[in-house]
């Protein structure tokens, strides 16, 4: 999609700014946090995801796509018979955001989830080389995963 034909917003300062919202409103699930971040509150892992935040300024306008926003495979449908994408769900998270947003979300689902425990890392991994992805930046995928923990 365009990203200049999209009104909606996901870059970081609209995220950070709505996750500590969300941490000021109670708002945050902790026990929904992943594996490695439960037992923490909310406010500790705010702090966290501020100083770890990655220079927004060294994202190329390049990297700016439209964004699902929540792209674990629960949310996306594939045709069976043909291995094609037929859909996907739940969009209140779309709009323009680094690309690496819906990467390290999708990575996480594939490679770290209960519910779908069909796949793993690797198949993680090719995806990620598949997207055009060679050799990821772990520290933007994980950000972005922090960054989750508040929607």
């Amino acid at each position: 999609l365009a990203v200049e034909d999209c009104p909606w917003v996901r870059r970081l300062d609209f995220t950070l700014n709505a996750a500590a919202r969300a941490v000021e409103t109670g708002e945050v699930d902790v026990d929904d946090f992943d594996r490695d971040r439960r037992g923490r509150s909310a406010r500790d892992l705010l702090t966290e995801l501020v100083a770890w935040r990655p220079e927004a300024e060294r994202l190329e306008p390049d990297d700016l796509v439209v964004c699902h926003g929540d792209p674990c495979l629960p949310n996306v449908l594939i045709d069976p018979e043909t291995g094609i994408c037929a859909g996907v769900l739940d969009l209140d998270r779309l709009g323009v955001a680094d690309r690496y947003l819906d990467l390290a979300l999708i990575t996480r689902s594939m490679a770290a989830s209960d519910l779908n425990d069909q796949y793993g890392a690797t198949d993680a991994t090719r995806l990620l080389q598949r997207y055009g992805v060679p050799a990821a930046d772990d520290q933007r995928l994980e950000f972005y995963r922090l960054l989750d923990e508040f929607f």
